[in-house]
């Protein structure tokens, strides 16, 4: 498997597509022009502008922090092995 590049200054298809890979649910609530990312490892949601076609700066973090997350849920099993 081909490592996730998360890049600052991606578009947001770009980032759409990484998110949609990781797992998370991308919806769009009615009439606000926004898009929301969720996933059940992160405690908070992501609202951006939909209207944009860039992503901001915070978007990627978030999306860092989710891999980064995802990484240590995968490697703890929970159980001492010594």
């Amino acid at each position: 498997m081909d490592p996730i590049i998360i890049k600052t200054g991606m578009n947001l298809r770009a980032f759409e597509e990484t998110a949609r890979m990781l797992g998370c649910m991308i919806y769009t609530p009615r009439r606000t022009g926004e898009v929301c990312i969720a996933h059940s490892a992160m405690a908070t949601k992501l609202r951006l502008n939909g209207r944009r076609k860039d992503t901001e700066r915070r978007a990627a973090v978030w999306l860092r922090t989710l891999v980064v997350t995802l990484k240590n849920r995968s490697t703890s099993t929970g159980r001492f092995a010594g």
